[in-house]
Order: structure tokens, then sequence, then C-alpha cells
């Protein structure tokens, strides 16, 4: 049995991890521009004819062709910010919006499995994806996946809520249950399109 040196084995590591990262990153952006575009799931892309724009700082003088939608902040700072306020009605209006966001996203056979709500953001009254790297059409990574969430007791906790909603207990309930009854695999499947688990190890028929 060889032994390798601790930094050699670091290093290997975690270029492993980057290659990876690397692939998911730019597997969920060509699954986005496919099945995202139009819906006003994720920031719309506006193409025009090259244009000379001044930036402020370097390289200052730029030539673009594409304008990415405006995002007006993430979901996580705009509940911050409303939990802050104390509130609570809107910040349970944007919740059940994530939750309904979710659910048009499996309509479309896609199923982010990095559903932090950092990686969400909000656009007037839509929430959009910010971050495609997780999103997969794969219904053996989705099934996976959701083996895990079902098992989580609270999942407010996991997505990061629990100072926003230390305050409104009866909230966190409440958004807990509604979490479990969408995020599980009867529902997941019942949207889905296409399923046909006995192909490919589990990948939708097209997948």
């Amino acid at each position: 049995m060889a032994v390798l040196p601790k930094s050699l084995w670091f290093t290997t590591h975690i270029a492993q991890v980057l290659r990876t990262y690397r692939y998911h990153d730019r597997r969920g952006e060509r699954l986005a521009r496919a099945h995202l575009t139009g819906t006003g799931l994720a920031p719309e892309r506006i193409t025009f004819p090259p244009a000379t724009v001044l930036v402020g700082g370097w390289p200052g003088w730029l030539t673009v062709g594409e304008a990415t939608e405006r995002v007006e902040d993430t979901l996580e700072n705009r509940l911050a910010i409303l939990a802050k306020e104390r509130d609570f009605d809107s910040i349970r209006f944007w919740l059940n919006l994530f939750l309904e966001t979710r659910q048009a996203g499996w309509k479309k056979g896609l199923f982010s499995v990095d559903a932090h709500l950092k990686n969400f953001g909000i656009i007037e009254d839509r929430i959009v994806l910010l971050d495609s790297g997780g999103l997969t059409d794969r219904w053996n990574h989705v099934a996976a996946r959701l083996e895990i969430e079902e098992n989580v007791p609270e999942p407010h906790v996991q997505l990061g809520l629990s100072d926003i909603l230390s305050e409104a207990p009866q909230l966190a309930r409440e958004f807990n249950e509604r979490w479990k009854a969408t995020v599980n695999r009867d529902n997941v499947q019942e949207l889905w399109p296409a399923v046909d688990i006995r192909l490919n190890g589990g990948n939708r028929g097209r997948g």
C-alpha cells in the first residue's frame, strides 16, 4: 500500500472537486438555457447588436451584445430584511412562492439538488434561479436527493431560516409542514414529465 504525502492528497482531492463542480455548473447552465428560457423562472437574457459602453473601473470600455435581467435581491437577503421589520406576512408570501417556483421547475423536468435560498433571486413579484449548478434532469439524482430531504426533521433549519423565523415559531411549523407535503418523491414524480425509472438506472425517458 503506497502512502501519499498529505499535501499531494489535498491537491489531488481539491482538483477532483473543482472538476466535478465545473462539470455540474456547465451542465446546469445548459439545462437552464434549454428549459427555463422564456419561462420567468430564470433571469431573462436580451441580445442586441454589439455596442461599446463605458463601465466603472477596469477595463473601462467594453463591447457588449447581451444583457441579463436585473435581480433586485437574493431570496435569503430579502427574507432577512423582512424578519428585521417583523413583516411575517410577507415572509409567508415569499416562502409559499418559493415552493410554487420549485414545483414549476419540476413540471419542466428540472430539479435543483442545491435549493438554498441564496441560489434564488427576486425580480418584482417573481422568484428566479440564480445558480444553476445544482440543476439535474435525471430522475435517479432527484430520487437520491428526495430520500435525504424526507429524513430532515425541520426543513426550515436546513434552509438557513432558523434566525429569520426565530420570532415566528408558528410560521416555522407551517412552513415545515408544507415543505414536507411538497418536497417528497410522490409529489415530485406526479409533476415530473415522462418519468420512467426503468430506463438508464432511473433517468427519465429523454434524459
